[in-house]
């Protein structure tokens, strides 16, 4: 039952922080999601707690499918990584590594959890449209890379 509510209120709050930045930045599309933290951040209103928190609930959402597979927990920390190292751009560090591992972690061990309980098709379309929109070198890239993630992502989830 907790997975399901997870599942739901993770299909709520993407699309809502998303139109959020989005309208925060005039509706133009970031380089990335994780870039809305410095976004948010030149505002000067505190806003870019919100990124953090947004990566917390991705990632406890992702960890409440832990009973599919272990798979789910490990891409849930990276999303747990993702919201505790922000500040990925500012200095050279061990910072930007954790953030980028912790991006791929959840994205990609969450489509490997969909896929060990035989749930195929996000990863298929995932993995083909990100090489699609790379082979076409579409504008903000990750960016569109993310959102498709969360879109098969969901869908997976949906199909536990």
């Amino acid at each position: 039952m907790e997975s399901l509510l997870a599942i739901k209120f993770l299909t709520i709050i993407f699309p809502l922080y998303t139109l959020y930045i989005l309208w925060r930045n005039e509706w133009k599309v970031l380089h990335s999601i994780s870039d809305s933290w410095y976004l948010l951040k030149q505002r000067g209103k505190r806003e870019e707690i919100l990124f953090t928190i947004f990566c917390y609930i991705l990632g406890f959402g992702l960890i409440l499918q832990y009973p599919y597979s272990v798979t789910f927990f490990f891409g849930g920390m990276g999303m747990f990584w993702v919201g505790t190292y922000t500040q990925f751009r500012d200095i050279v560090t061990i910072k930007g590594t954790i953030h980028y591992l912790g991006a791929v972690l959840g994205i990609v061990l969450t489509l490997v959890g969909l896929s060990i309980n035989g749930i195929w098709l996000p990863l298929f379309i995932w993995v083909f449209g990100t090489s699609l929109m790379k082979l076409l070198n579409v504008k903000n890239f990750i960016w569109w890379v993310e959102i498709l993630a969360f879109l098969v992502i969901i869908f997976g989830l949906y199909k536990l």
